[in-house]
């Protein structure tokens, strides 16, 4: 799975439910993360129980043995969650270079990120 900002969460929402026997890797670029409820925009979530349900910093242990690779620049303002969950995953691969939100950014990676999944299909 490759793909980039809410698709990035999304990726690592669905590989979380997967898990490692059906996903063998996945790359989020910028992925849109939030470390708690209160950093979301309105409307994000129903509620905090529905933050809490998706929040990929609760699935952490749901993502183990699966390989994930995070990419994200340094101005994108998701910078500082793809940093602090790069923290908590074990094994994860972070790129963390310059650049922002933005598509120059991502086509830029685009190519070693897939040459990454590709390695592990």
């Amino acid at each position: 799975m490759l793909t980039g900002s809410m698709g990035g969460f999304g990726a690592l929402l669905l590989a979380s439910d997967l898990g490692p026997a059906r996903v063998t890797g996945v790359v989020a670029a910028s992925a849109a993360l939030w470390r708690t409820g209160a950093e979301t925009p309105a409307g994000a979530y129903d509620d905090r129980e529905d933050f809490d349900r998706h929040s990929i910093f609760g699935r952490v242990d749901r993502l183990a043995g699966i390989p994930v690779r995070l990419d994200c620049g340094r101005s994108d303002p998701f910078v500082a969650a793809n940093r602090a969950l790069a923290e908590r995953l074990p094994g994860v691969e972070a790129h963390f270079d310059p650049g922002g939100h933005e598509d120059a950014w991502w086509r830029a990676h685009a190519a070693a990120e897939m040459a990454w999944l590709a390695a592990r299909a």
